[in-house]
């Protein structure tokens, strides 16, 4: 959760179904708080498994278009820890960018398994900023009918290891990300199961999923929920 100036992000890190834990220590070296927080994603940067952390930032309030500018921050696991810690990532934003960001989403634009940042900005320009540099193999996932709660898991070969993706809308500050759910799958090729479960309880399964494509999932139409007739209106 991202805060104004002077104001660590909080963050927290799911540990039962309706219990959270405070993350914040994971992040706050890397981040720091000399800065206004905005619109912000994790995603799959270079489709390896692990999730980057990718915001906007800019002054509040705009006195200065220059001067109130900030920087697109990008932060990542740190490779080799035991518990998972996060740095800035370099090399994933051009040297010298700031702008007035504002609203923030990822989006898989040109459908070539490579997320796109989109950030959009006070007195400025839309920007659409692709990583570069080694990828791993990847799979999008799109439901047919968009289906906001829908949880997409996908087992990879091994049988262990399980990667899961909410389908959300309005994610981001002032922003809605792309619909079809994002997997990087790191050296993977295939997924043995791909499995969807809607709010409404329903499921669909695929199994032996090939890699590098986007897989088009038929959503079943939702049952309606029996419940029996009230044997009598009247409230105690």
């Amino acid at each position: 959760v991202t805060n104004s100036r002077n104001e660590p992000a909080a963050a927290f890190a799911r540990t039962s179904a309706s219990s959270f834990s405070n993350a914040r220590p994971d992040f706050d070296p890397a981040l720091g708080a000399d800065f206004a927080g905005w619109g912000d994603s994790f995603v799959d940067l270079a489709n390896s498994g692990t999730s980057d952390l990718v915001l906007a930032t800019g002054g509040i309030p705009v006195t200065s278009l220059a001067k109130d500018a900030g920087r697109v921050k990008v932060v990542a696991p740190l490779a080799g820890e035991q518990v998972t810690r996060y740095g800035v990532a370099p090399g994933l934003v051009p040297a010298g960018l700031r702008v007035n960001g504002r609203g923030l989403a990822a989006a898989d634009v040109d459908n070539d398994g490579r997320m796109e940042i989109a950030v959009n900005s006070i007195g400025g320009k839309l920007l659409l900023l692709k990583p570069t540099g080694p990828s791993g193999h990847w799979l999008d996932v799109r439901l047919s009918r968009f289906s906001p709660g829908a949880v997409v898991t996908v087992l990879l070969e091994d049988g262990k290891t399980t990667r899961s993706q909410e389908v959300r809308a309005g994610s981001s500050y002032l922003s809605s990300e792309d619909q079809r759910v994002h997997f990087g799958l790191g050296v993977e090729t295939r997924a043995a199961r791909l499995t969807v479960r809607y709010p409404w309880g329903g499921e669909s399964v695929l199994r032996d999923v090939r890699a590098d494509r986007v897989v088009e999932v038929a959503v079943p139409r939702p049952q309606p929920p029996q419940v029996a007739a009230p044997a009598s209106y009247r409230l105690t």
